[in-house]
């Protein structure tokens, strides 16, 4: 039986070694995430800053897709094809960094729509990337979920002049939108213009946005644990193997 899934990706923050940013060449940046068969997730950079020789770019935000598939299969489609992340130049094709890692975690709810109050799969990074030549170029902070909303979506609305009020249920919590702003404008809210008489198209957007009402609410997402300093895990690995010899040595003296 087919199933209605929700997929979503938010991105904290990338940090970028000197070598990676110089290849950038100051330009903006988008991160573009990949599951499964479905189209690329792009997340925009919205500020940056340095700290030593490490470039640290603010994200904060995300983005969110429905998509329907079997839900026998789901499971087994996110254990066969591997996450893609890629950091590329805004208007290019060919990334900075990236990196194809396998998810892991429960997906036990996914597979079945009988079930009630299913828990979402979460997949949190860090992220270490690779540069074209296999080189660590940095770290990028994000979580994926998927949540199983089973075989529909519901979502109940009233409309007044100039706003809108939306539920996804009789004892949920209720939003109230009475703005709405254009892509790329000046930063201003610009007050809707609602007909009250007819939602028109604006059912569709109640209905993309009610899912994720609840987390977009909070405002700023809960904080999440301070990243480790920016090391070449390689690195690392090599320094460790190396202690072990030099123990060893010792012993047999």
């Amino acid at each position: 039986m087919y199933g209605l899934y929700l997929f979503d990706v938010y991105i904290s923050q990338l940090m970028l070694n000197k070598e990676t940013y110089t290849d950038t060449g100051g330009s903006s940046l988008i991160t573009k995430i990949v599951i499964i068969n479905l189209p690329p997730m792009e997340v925009f950079e919205h500020s940056r800053s340095r700290k030593n020789d490490i470039h640290v770019f603010k994200f904060k935000g995300g983005q969110a897709c429905h998509f329907s598939v079997l839900c026998e299969e789901l499971v087994k489609i996110m254990k066969r094809l591997p996450l893609y992340i890629g950091v590329f130049r805004v208007n290019d094709e060919f990334p900075i960094c990236s990196v194809r890692t396998y998810l892991s975690g429960c997906a036990c709810d996914l597979n079945t729509l009988m079930i009630q109050n299913p828990k979402s799969f979460i997949f949190r990074g860090p992220f270490d990337l690779v540069d074209p030549g296999n080189s660590f170029a940095g770290q990028l902070g994000a979580t994926i979920t998927v949540t199983n909303m089973g075989r529909c979506m519901m979502a109940y609305y009233a409309l007044v002049p100039d706003c809108f009020f939306f539920k996804t249920g009789p004892g949920e919590d209720e939003y109230k939108c009475n703005f709405k702003e254009k892509s790329n404008s000046s930063g201003q809210h610009r007050t809707m213009n609602l007909d009250a008489d007819s939602p028109k198209s604006l059912v569709r957007g109640i209905v993309g946005v009610s899912p994720v009402a609840q987390y977009l609410a909070r405002g700023s997402p809960p904080p999440q644990p301070p990243f480790e300093p920016l090391v070449d895990p390689r690195a690392a690995r090599g320094r460790k193997k190396g202690k072990g010899k030099k123990g060893k040595k010792g012993k047999k003296k």
